[in-house]
């Protein structure tokens, strides 16, 4: 085999790949990262998924979760104890 069909030959397999490749890349696209991108997007805005107009609003929305929830630390120490006790069950 020459030098110049081998190359063709590592081309056409290559090129394969790829082909099998770009529908599950298409895929992953559609369904994972423009929703990430979009979801990131909107939590830093006052989207409610109703009115299409929004505005950006920052931290602001992780603030107000964060700093008027009475429940949160409650439901992070819960959730804490829950991963310890599920670690420890699991180990043993």
């Amino acid at each position: 085999m020459t030098l110049r069909r081998a190359t063709t030959i590592q081309f056409r397999e290559k090129r394969a790949a790829f082909l099998c490749l770009v529908p599950a890349l298409l895929l992953y696209m559609v369904f994972v990262l423009v929703p990430q991108i979009l979801n990131l997007t909107y939590s830093f805005t006052d989207y409610d998924g109703f009115d299409p107009a929004f505005s950006f609003v920052g931290i602001d929305n992780f603030t107000k979760a964060i700093g008027n929830d009475p429940d949160l630390l409650q439901a992070l120490g819960n959730t804490l104890v829950f991963s310890i006790f599920s670690l420890v069950i699991g180990l043993v």
